[in-house]
Parts: C-alpha cells; sequence; structure tokens
C-alpha cells in the first residue's frame, strides 16, 4: 500500500484572541477505532505514518481524511474481560480533520466520552486526546510560544550579563597591564638614567647593565677584601716588651695589609720603650712620633711592609 498524501491544514493565527479554551467530550461513535502491535511505544500523541499505513486497513474512510492517535495499552487490558497478559500494543483513535479544525481555536482539549463496546477497559478514556500534533490548541501553542520566547529573552539577558561582565574584566586586565608596562618602564628609565625606552630590547639593554655592574661590584668586592692580619698581630704581641719600668697603656691598634697605626700613652721616658720595640719580620719600623699630654707622652708608633719602606729607596737610587 502506497502511503496517502497529507491533506493542506490550514495555519492557525497564533495570534487569535482566545478566551477560556474548553475541553470538548464526543461520543464514541464521532471517532474511528483500532488497536495495532506496537512494541516499545510508551508515549500517547499523534500517530507516525509509517503506523498509519496500518491502520488505513481497518476504517473505511481515506487515512488522509483523518487525524489519528496513539495511546498504549496496558500489559493486562483486555478488551472482553479486562485481564488478559498482551502487550506491545496500541489504541488508535481517529477523528475527520475537517471536524477537528474548527476546535484548534477555541478548544483545549478533545476526548471521548467512552471507548466503543469492544474496546471496554482497554484504557482510560480520558488519556486520548484527539488535539495533538497538527491539531494542537492555539491555547497551547501560545503558551509554548510565551515560555520559549520567555527562557530566550532569559538567556538573552544572562548572556548580556556575562558578556558586560567579562567586558569589564577585560578592561580591568587591560588596565593593569598598562599600568605594569608603565611601572616597568619607569623601573628601567630610573636604572638607566637618559636611556630612552622605545622597544622590546630595553629588557635586554637593563639585563646588560645590571651584568655589568654585577661584575663591577664582584670586582670591588674581591679587591677590598680584608687581608688576614692576625699573623702580623700575633708578631707584633710576641715582640711586646711587657718588663719596662716606664709605665704605658696601649690605647689603639689600627691593622691592614699595608699599615700598622699603634697609639700608646707613656708615663715618663718612651725612650726604653722605643728602644726594645723591634719591627715584626716583613716590616718596617718608621720614626716615632712623641706628642706631650699633661705629664704623659704619646707614642705613635707606624710599621709598613719592607717592600713599601724601601721602594721609594730603590727607585730613587737607580
Amino acid at each position: 500500500m502506497t502511503s496517502p498524501s497529507a491533506p493542506m491544514i490550514p495555519t492557525p493565527d497564533l495570534d487569535a484572541t482566545v478566551d477560556s479554551p474548553v475541553d470538548i467530550v464526543w461520543p464514541a461513535e464521532r471517532f474511528f477505532w483500532g488497536t495495532l502491535e506496537a512494541p516499545g511505544v510508551r508515549r500517547s500523541g499523534a500517530l507516525p505514518p509509517a503506523m498509519a499505513l496500518s491502520f488505513a486497513d481497518d476504517v473505511p474512510v481515506p487515512l488522509e481524511n483523518l487525524h489519528p492517535v496513539m495511546t498504549p495499552l496496558s500489559a493486562d487490558a483486555d478488551p472482553n474481560s479486562g485481564t488478559s497478559h498482551e502487550s506491545g500494543r496500541i489504541l488508535v483513535c481517529a477523528a475527520r480533520r475537517a471536524d477537528l479544525m474548527p476546535l484548534v481555536a477555541s478548544a483545549r482539549s478533545l476526548r471521548p466520552a467512552t471507548l466503543p463496546p469492544f474496546l471496554k477497559g482497554v484504557v482510560d478514556p480520558a488519556a486520548i486526546n484527539l488535539l495533538v500534533g497538527a491539531f494542537e490548541p492555539l491555547a497551547t501553542r501560545r503558551k509554548r510560544r510565551l515560555a520559549i520566547t520567555g527562557f530566550a529573552l532569559l538567556w538573552t539577558v544572562l548572556a548580556l550579563a556575562i558578556g558586560v561582565g567579562l567586558l569589564r574584566r577585560s578592561q580591568a586586565w587591560q588596565s593593569h597591564a598598562a599600568d605594569l608596562r608603565t611601572a616597568r618602564t619607569q623601573a628601567i628609565e630610573n636604572a638607566l638614567p637618559g636611556l630612552t625606552v622605545m622597544n622590546s630590547g630595553m629588557e635586554m639593554e637593563l639585563s646588560s647593565e645590571i651584568e655589568r655592574l654585577q661584575r663591577a661590584l664582584n670586582a670591588r668586592s674581591g679587591a677590598e677584601r680584608p687581608t688576614d692580619v692576625s699573623g702580623t698581630l700575633a708578631a707584633i704581641l710576641r715582640s711586646w716588651p711587657v718588663d719596662l719600668e716606664t709605665s704605658h697603656e696601649v690605647q689603639s691598634v689600627t691593622i691592614n695589609a699595608g699599615r700598622v697605626a699603634i697609639s700608646v700613652l707613656v708615663e715618663g721616658d718612651p725612650t726604653s720603650l722605643i728602644e726594645r720595640l723591634p719591627a715584626p719580620v716583613g716590616w718596617h719600623l718608621k720614626e716615632p712620633r712623641l706628642t706631650q699630654v699633661g705629664s704623659s707622652t704619646r707614642l705613635s708608633i707606624e710599621l709598613v711592609p719592607v717592600a713599601q719602606a724601601t721602594g721609594p729607596t730603590m727607585e730613587a737610587g737607580r
């Protein structure tokens, strides 16, 4: 059997005014009934075209003039006793399309009042509604359209809010990045006075300058590293006279790699101290300086390395 072409159905005006749609009930005699094998069907609704071909053999009018709907039958439904164990079947109920079209604008549902005698007990008549699919009521369509429109508006508002939030966050990030670039440029200009920061190579120039300064600092640190003078101090202490009759007090000792300066306050004549104060090995004792301080004498002793002391003499001899 070939599938009959579907008739043209006028499209109802969704903007038409629908006041208080009602539920309509027709007697069973105004419908066309039948049952079909349909394993796996669990929902009510319009009968699919492929299944409608099987239903066309059970009705006396062309299928293109009917609007069939289906309702699954329960496993224990039976037209005669209501206690059989048949399953995987559907109840098909159809009405003429011409009769349904006027109901689309004013009705909310169309249901049979009862079932025909040969189908008693297979399903509750209230579970059957003919106004589905192509004959869905205007009130239902408008309600669905309003719901979809509301959700669309809600999602639009949410998308706009998210977009505005992301835009503001992006602007904040850009502002923060600009502040960082400004701070970086200022730091480079402060570190390298007179440098005009014009390109991305400024970090390399700054790195080179930092490396140069680091090398200079390391060289200076190495040059200024204090020399170990503990041996010189120990030699001076070992040769310092301790059995002098003249009372004396060492006031200060300054020692570095090129000079040893000792300040001694002597009570009385400092000659005995000067005569008994030999220079340590490698050091030359320069002429002491005497300063009168009241009844005491301050003796300033200075020792220099032998090479430093003899250098000028040797240079003059040449």
